[in-house]
């Protein structure tokens, strides 16, 4: 490709040709990665909404709904009465640092079994079996 210098009759519209190819192409690129970016930015914020309206609406525990609660079709206990004694979330936590942290030697079968399953990771049957707050206080006082 021969070199144009600013005399030549191509060489303005060859230098208009390259300066808008450039701008055009870059505009393209960083509005397809801004893009990008906000479509992901906004699937992440949809996606925490819909983990905040879970936990509003469900117990993290037994997967009971608040609605049943609220309409008391299902049990006599309030919603708040079921998620702060029942299945208290930080109770279920501490349940399962206590188990873990507690040596095998000093665990009756009933923890030892819980052991095993959070070795496991099988955390769908450790909220099944989960008991309750007074059980779990009875547990944790005999530490």
């Amino acid at each position: 490709m021969k070199s144009r210098t600013w005399g030549d009759s191509l060489y303005i519209g060859r230098t208009l040709y390259q300066l808008a190819f450039y701008v055009l192409i870059n505009l393209i690129v960083i509005a397809v990665i801004q893009g990008i970016i906000i479509d992901t930015f906004s699937a992440l914020r949809s996606g925490q909404e819909e983990l905040l309206v879970s936990a509003e609406t469900k117990c993290l525990l037994c997967g009971d709904e608040k609605f049943d609660y609220e309409n008391r079709k299902k049990v006599r206990t309030l919603w708040y009465d079921h998620i702060q004694d029942e299945h208290n979330i930080f109770a279920f936590i501490e349940f399962i640092i206590l188990i873990k942290d507690k040596p095998s030697e000093a665990c009756d079968e009933f923890e030892r079994y819980f052991q095993r399953l959070i070795e496991q990771k099988n955390f769908d049957e450790i909220r099944a079996l989960f008991p309750k707050k007074e059980v779990y206080h009875e547990l944790s006082k005999t530490e």
